[in-house]
């Protein structure tokens, strides 16, 4: 990959997936229930495909 492109990737994304995981656990925080699940399958699968951007 492009190293340029992949920088844009990356600081253009990470904020992006860090706030969806942000407001994701302040959800999981509110609810009276709570909840022992991890992220959505999509969130999940947008950390793991940034983590192998970074790795490459």
């Amino acid at each position: 990959m492009n190293p340029e492109l992949k920088a844009r990737i990356i600081k253009t994304f990470e904020p992006i997936i860090e706030q969806a995981m942000w407001r994701e656990d302040e959800v999981r925080n509110g609810m009276d229930s709570g909840s022992t699940g991890g992220y959505s399958h999509e969130l999940t699968n947008a950390i793991n495909l940034l983590e192998e951007i970074k790795r490459e």
